[in-house]
């Protein structure tokens, strides 16, 4: 099979950033990248790239879906191409399911809205977060920008609702169909507890706990703030509400 060219990849157009991380380097190659590109990048997962002729194994890919940033992290040292050809085969890097998220559109009147739009981006982060798991071996624990997202979606297709406007908006995260602040707590713990702020708990009117486990996400409580409060104990500026705590307020 031929070891693809990095630089060649990309048609140095687009809404996504590719960086590749080489070893040994401070620097990053970068290129821009359309969907299309990207997509197809990630469906066939090269474990081998040349850059600039010399030939690396390929350790990892990582997409950041949000910021709109793929990082590719070159292994091993560096080998002349005829090295590379007399060398063993580069190991075998699993490449993204078929049920990997698509990247989206550049254009905006391609993307889908409302609930719609909502569904697909759950569906996709939920692919994302199980090839990160089941191919790289990353505990979903590790993966807190990932839960926080897939909560957040979860919270908004459940209750009809909508994100907040502003990412990282103070106090809650999701706007309910008549107008409810509620904040969403996301976990892939079997126990522990989940952490609210004291500073900001005053601007939630109700909190949802979105659980991430056997590969789906699920509801462990969903009502208005002040009881979860008062079932919390206090810890620094926080208060911190048990997930045994959460079912068993669910369940009245």
């Amino acid at each position: 099979m031929q070891v693809p060219e990095f630089l060649c990849l990309f048609s140095g157009e687009g809404a996504f950033t590719v960086q590749a991380c080489l070893p040994g380097q401070r620097h990053v190659a970068q290129r821009r990248a359309s969907p299309h590109e990207l997509a197809a990048l990630l469906h066939d997962s090269p474990a081998a790239m040349t850059f600039d002729d010399w030939h690396f194994p390929i350790a990892r890919y990582e997409l950041d879906p949000v910021g709109k940033v793929l990082r590719i992290y070159a292994q091993g040292a560096r080998r002349r191409p005829s090295q590379a050809a007399s060398a063993a085969q580069a190991p075998h890097f699993p490449a993204l399911p078929a049920q990997a998220p698509k990247v989206p559109s550049d254009d905006p009147a391609a993307l889908p809205s409302g609930v719609q739009a909502l569904a697909a981006l759950h569906a996709q982060y939920l692919a994302l977060l199980h090839w990160e798991v089941k191919a790289l071996g990353v505990q979903p624990t590790a993966l807190v920008h990932l839960l926080g997202r897939l909560g957040e979606f979860h919270c908004a297709l459940q209750v009809g609702g909508q994100l907040a406007a502003r990412t990282h908006q103070r106090g809650f995260d999701v706007l309910g169909p008549d107008g409810q602040r509620i904040s969403v707590k996301t976990t892939a713990q079997a126990s522990g507890f989940v952490a609210i702020g004291q500073s900001t708990a005053a601007q939630a009117d109700a909190l949802m706990l979105v659980q991430y486990r056997d590969g789906e996400t699920h509801t462990l409580y969903y009502g208005p703030m002040q009881p979860a409060l008062d079932s919390a104990r206090v810890y620094g500026s926080s208060f911190e509400l048990d997930l045994s705590v959460a079912r068993r307020l669910a369940a009245g």
